[in-house]
């Protein structure tokens, strides 16, 4: 755990905001090496359009951590807007930037789910980024293992964590490796798929069940009736990502023109 990585004139820079800033770099560089891969792309635009929703994933993290830990932040507000102190859930920065994106490129005529296509893998890779990021921080911890366990994490006295601090499972570490492991799948699918949205239907229906298993490890949980929250939502992404791979929600056809961006003509707004 190393939650503050230096402190330049005084100035915390926090490890979790650095590897924030590495998910986001590496992510769009990723967006758009696929986007070429698909078709004629503006790298300026695919950019742009991943800024967008890399905003909207801050927000819905960041929403989703303060419902997560609403009493700390009920006595201290000003706290919602320190992010360089880390806080996010990542179920609510896949959630929120998904129904965003969806919702601007529907309005402005485009079919959402080839955009979706596009933006499944480098998603995947900016959740496997930011787990280091919660290893450092001292976040999202699992729960106490045997001692013997391979990689196991022992925190230091005062880390972010209830006693006692160790050995605990690696669970920010697992969902790293699982999420790169689905990403290459997904990368592989993406030139073989048959309608559009059959990309992002497998990363959600696939890290649903990354995050439903997970959880199974994770010391940080809050349960609703049998299972986590977050096994619920997990569910929920699972089934919406089963039903799209089966068509129910229908079967749109592949259209990757919009990687060339708008012109003036063809914004509604």
């Amino acid at each position: 755990m190393h939650p503050i990585l230096f402190k330049p004139f005084g100035f915390a820079v926090y490890s979790y905001s650095a590897i924030l800033l590495l998910a986001f770099i590496a992510s769009i560089g990723l967006a758009i090496w696929i986007a070429k891969r698909r078709g004629p792309t503006n790298p300026a635009f695919i950019q742009d359009t991943a800024m967008i929703g890399i905003i909207w994933g801050l927000i819905g993290g960041r929403i989703g951590q303060v419902f997560w830990e609403f009493d700390k932040y009920w006595a201290d507000p000003i706290q919602v807007f320190n992010l360089r102190a880390g806080g996010m859930t990542i179920l609510g920065g896949i959630i929120l930037p998904i129904i965003a994106l969806y919702i601007y490129f529907h309005r402005k005529g485009v079919g959402p789910l080839n955009v979706m296509d596009t933006f499944a893998a480098p998603l995947l890779l900016g959740m496997a980024i930011g787990r280091i990021g919660c290893v450092l921080h001292g976040c999202c911890f699992g729960n106490v293992c045997d001692p013997g366990f391979p990689i196991a994490l022992t925190y230091p006295t005062g880390a972010n964590v209830p006693y006692p601090f160790g050995p605990r499972y690696p669970s920010q570490l697992f969902e790293t490796f699982a999420d790169l492991i689905l990403m290459g799948f997904v990368i592989w699918i993406l030139p073989r798929i048959k309608f559009a949205g059959q990309a992002i239907y497998t990363m959600l229906f696939g890290y649903g069940i990354i995050r439903f298993l997970n959880e199974l490890t994770r010391g940080d949980i809050k349960y609703i009736g049998p299972i986590t929250l977050a096994q619920w939502v997990a569910i929920g992404m699972s089934v919406v990502g089963l039903l799209g791979l089966l068509g129910v929600f229908g079967k749109p056809d592949i259209d990757n023109s919009w990687q060339k961006g708008f012109s003036k003509d063809d914004d509604p707004s």
